[in-house]
C-alpha cells in the first residue's frame, strides 16, 4: 500500500499549522519555510524532514484551496445579489439546478480519474455520496414543483373567488359568474 497524503500532511498538527502560517507570510520564501520547518522538526525530535518540493506542492495545493474558497465566496455574494430577492420556490429551483450541475461535474471528473486499488474505496464512497446527493436533489425538485403548483392553485382560487364576488355585485347571471370562475381556474367545460 502506498503512503497516504503528502509529507506535509503527515506532520504533527502544530508544525503543519506553522507551515500554513509561514506560507501565508509574503516575506518567507519556500526555501525559508522548508528550513524553518526542518528546524522545528529537529527541535521536536522528529526524524523526518520535508523537502522543498513537498513544501512547493503543499503551497500550490494550499493556494488552489484558498483560490477556490475565494471564488466560492465571490459566487455566493453574486448569487445573493442576483437571486436574493427571489421567492423561496424560485431560489430553490436555482439551487437545485446548481447542485445538479455540480453532480455532473463531479461525475465527469471521476470518469477521468486514474483509479487504482488504493483510491477505489474513496471513489466508491464519492459515487455513493454523489448518488445520494442527486437523489435528494431530485426529491427536493419534485417537492419544490409541487409547492409551486399548490401556491399557484391557491392564487387562482383566491382570484376566482374575488372575481365571483365582484361579478355578483355587478349583476352578472349565475351562469356567467360560473363561466368566469371556470376560466380563471383553467377548468374546461
Amino acid at each position: 500500500m502506498g503512503r497516504k497524503g503528502s509529507s506535509i500532511d503527515l506532520l504533527p498538527v502544530d508544525i503543519r499549522d506553522q507551515v500554513l502560517t509561514l506560507l501565508g507570510d509574503p516575506r518567507c520564501t519556500q526555501l525559508e519555510v522548508t528550513a524553518r520547518i526542518n528546524e522545528l522538526l529537529a527541535g521536536a525530535g522528529v526524524e523526518e524532514r520535508v523537502s522543498k518540493s513537498a513544501v512547493n506542492r503543499f503551497s500550490l495545493r494550499f493556494e488552489k484551496t484558498i483560490k477556490r474558497r475565494d471564488e466560492a465566496a465571490s459566487v455566493a455574494e453574486m448569487w445573493t445579489k442576483r437571486w436574493g430577492n427571489l421567492p423561496a420556490g424560485e431560489l430553490g429551483q436555482v439551487m437545485i439546478q446548481m447542485i445538479q450541475t455540480l453532480a455532473f461535474d463531479i461525475s465527469a471528473k471521476l470518469q477521468e480519474a486514474d483509479l487504482d486499488a488504493d483510491s477505489m474505496p474513496g471513489t466508491i464512497k464519492a459515487l455513493k455520496d454523489l448518488s445520494v446527493m442527486v437523489e435528494r436533489t431530485e426529491r427536493a425538485a419534485a417537492l419544490n414543483s409541487e409547492r409551486i403548483e399548490e401556491i399557484k392553485r391557491q392564487e387562482r382560487e383566491y382570484a376566482a373567488e374575488a372575481a365571483v364576488k365582484a361579478a355578483k355585485k355587478g349583476g352578472l347571471t349565475t351562469e356567467s359568474v360560473q363561466e368566469l370562475r371556470r376560466a380563471i381556474l383553467g377548468v374546461r367545460t
